[in-house]
This record gives structure tokens, sequence and C-alpha cells, in this order.
């Protein structure tokens, strides 16, 4: 079959664009950055200490599904255990790097390219 062969097989159908290229009407808005806590007590901490201690809570599961056997799970939960409590007692971010983002600032990774929608083809201000 070739294309035209589809297009007279297809020429009964309705004529719906699937593919509409959005209305000119939508334009990008910058995102606003809440200021958020940082620190030992911010989201980021959180969700490190809690995946810290679902990994270590299954190992020791199956360590204790196993028979309670060899300790092991402790060379999971100590080493990375140790690792978060140094960086969290040194006020280090839990990703690496610091966390210096202000209220209202905006940066790379929030959303927003390093110089902002200027550096958009077609934007104003190129």
């Amino acid at each position: 079959k070739t294309i035209g062969d589809l297009d007279q097989l297809l020429a009964d159908l309705p004529g719906i664009d699937l593919y509409r290229l959005p209305d000119a009407g939508l334009t990008r808005q910058p995102r606003q950055v809440t200021a958020r806590r940082a620190g030992r007590r911010s989201e980021a901490w959180r969700g490190a200490w809690g995946s810290w201690l679902a990994c270590s809570l299954l190992c020791f599961v199956i360590w204790a599904i196993s028979g309670f056997g060899y300790p092991w799970p402790l060379w999971v939960a100590g080493p990375l255990g140790a690792i978060m409590v140094g960086r969290w007692l040194t006020g280090s971010h839990p990703h690496g790097g610091t966390h210096n983002i202000g209220p209202g600032e905006t940066g790379p990774g929030q959303g927003q390219l390093p110089g902002g929608d200027d550096d958009l083809p077609g934007r104003p201000g190129r």
C-alpha cells in the first residue's frame, strides 16, 4: 500500500486535527519559588532520612526472615547513616553542595534557565 491508497481509504472519516498547535493566548509565566526551610529541618533532609530508614528497615526485615545470621544489614545502615549524620551536622545539603536560595529568588534547577526567560529565542529582550 502507498500513502495515496491510505488517503482514499480514510477519505470518508471526519477531518479532525489531532495535532493542534498551542493557542497563541497561552504564555509562559515565570515560576515563583516560595521560601523553603533550609538547613537540618528542610524537606530534602526529611526525604533523605526517610529513604535511609526505609532502606535500613527493609534490609533488617530481610535479615530477620533469613534467620538472624551474620548482621549484614549493619554494613548497609551504618556507613550510610554515618555519612548522613556527618553531612547533617556540618549543614550540607543532602544531595551535595549548598542550598542557598533565599525568599523570592530563583535559580537553575528551580524551573528557570540561568538567564531567565530572556535567554529563550523569540522572547523580548533578546
